[in-house]
């Protein structure tokens, strides 16, 4: 079999709230997942308001950096890629950042605009179909950005994610109703200004922590299984139940859920919001949950270059 479609390739991807890896070789057209890891960095937080990235975070989130290149590269990855999405692209001293990571690993910082971080998402998205679903919107909740791609005919990103919509709205532990109010309206403000671009999908798949983190607690499993949770569907009466549920508990009382990713539980409400006004706006019954994203789509297409 031909060497290049066999080595291994590995992304590092650097998101508002968490960095990940994942190490994967092609095989006859598809990836063939080897390895994949997630970590809570939160390098984003308190960029939405300060528009900087703390020296705190950066040291913490290239100290996993180096710690996911090593393992890529014990793995015997044939290269590795490191990106960065959105609170890496809003932070003004982003520049920093990509010297600082530059200086310890060698590697130079992909800093995706919003409107690349959609496609690739929506790609990789599509790679974890057996049989793409038809007329399909793709939906990745991140930290601080929300992507929207249809195909060819919509790919957008808006300035809604976890992590943002809760320094900006959820600020009460637990929240309060007015909060939670709050951010509905603004996320369908945002939502709102896509206006003619707003298309009438089939289906809504979601990509991202909130997504996968949900059909986690969905399925009431203790810990992470892809194999469970990829695939699964959460309809909006499931949907609405788990927010209601969420913003009645404190993060502490929410950090023993079932399913409940350790370090998600303060964005969590967040992220499901968001969702939960994307199934309003789209008239849709349902989310596809899909674990396959980004760092997906980024490794096919630069494979396909190389």
């Amino acid at each position: 079999m031909d060497e290049n479609l066999t080595r291994l390739s590995g992304v590092i991807d650097i998101g508002t709230n968490s960095t990940r890896l994942l190490i994967a070789s092609l095989e006859q057209g598809r990836l063939h997942i080897i390895r994949k890891a997630s970590q809570i960095t939160r390098l984003g937080r308190g960029v939405d308001s300060e528009r900087q990235l703390s020296s705190t975070a950066m040291q913490e989130t290239l100290d996993v950096v180096l710690a996911y290149l090593a393992e890529a590269r014990t793995a015997g990855a044939a290269q590795v890629s490191i990106i960065a999405t959105s609170a890496v692209r809003d932070a003004a001293n982003r520049h920093v950042f990509a010297e600082l990571l530059c200086q310890a690993t060698g590697h130079q910082l992909q800093i995706l605009s919003g409107v690349e971080e959609a496609m690739l998402s929506y790609r990789g998205a599509l790679s974890g179909f057996a049989v793409p679903p038809t007329a399909p919107m793709v939906a990745d909740v991140g930290g601080g950005s929300t992507e929207l791609v249809m195909g060819d005919k919509l790919a957008v990103s808006l300035d809604i994610g976890a992590v943002r919509l809760t320094e900006r709205f959820l600020r009460s532990n637990p929240v309060t109703v007015a909060e939670a109010s709050d951010a509905r309206s603004y996320v369908h403000r945002q939502l709102k200004t896509l206006g003619d671009q707003l298309l009438r999908p089939q289906c809504l798949v979601g990509l991202g922590g909130t997504i996968t983190c949900l059909g986690g607690v969905v399925a009431a499993i203790p810990v992470y299984d892809s194999a469970v949770v990829h695939m699964s569907r959460i309809d909006q009466a499931r949907l609405e139940s788990i927010i209601e549920n969420l913003a009645a508990l404190d993060i502490a009382q929410r950090r023993e859920i079932i399913g409940m990713q350790p370090g998600r539980e303060d964005i969590i409400l967040g992220g499901a919001l968001i969702f939960q006004c994307l199934l309003q706006a789209f008239n849709l019954g349902e989310i596809i949950v899909c674990d396959a994203d980004i760092m997906e789509g980024v490794l096919l297409s630069e494979m396909e270059i190389h």
